[in-house]
């Protein structure tokens, strides 16, 4: 009797110690997982004159990537057509609390809304409207989904 209480101290200290010695992963934070280089697959866009949708499709994408930087800063490479040369465009990026993310500073800046991120993708949302001199308003919605680069 004495060897099965000492066995069951045993297991039960063993149990403690080996159990509060195991951390759970920390979750990476929003902007911990936006660090690093991603590759734009496709996008989905949608066009709308006064509220009416008047064009949509998905488009493959090919050579765009964007790199979030741990310093605040990004780098964007679009690739314009086939045999030339790609575009960059540089500058510093925040996110808020609602994953509203801004490329760009006042006077050129972009804004994308952070629908879903995991370790390997992601996929923002970008949507404009504006009123010409026809009267007429003028908007789009776009959905792009990114690949992380490794």
């Amino acid at each position: 009797m004495k060897n099965l209480s000492f066995l069951s101290v045993a297991f039960l200290i063993f149990s403690i110690l080996f159990f509060s010695g195991c951390k759970k992963e920390e979750e990476l934070s929003t902007k911990d997982k936006l660090i690093g280089k991603w590759k734009y697959e496709t996008l989905k866009f949608e066009q709308y004159i006064n509220g009416e949708l008047t064009n949509s499709g998905t488009d493959t994408v090919r050579g765009t990537t964007i790199e979030f930087r741990a310093n605040d800063t990004y780098a964007s490479t679009y690739e314009i057509a086939p045999n030339q040369p790609s575009v960059t465009t540089t500058g510093n990026w925040t996110i808020d609390q609602s994953n509203k993310i801004v490329l760009g500073d006042i006077g050129n800046r972009q804004v994308l809304q952070l629908q879903e991120i995991t370790e390997t993708t992601m996929i923002l949302i970008e949507e404009a409207e504006e009123i010409a001199d026809d009267g007429n308003a003028y908007g789009y919605r776009n959905e792009a989904s990114l690949i992380k680069q490794q």
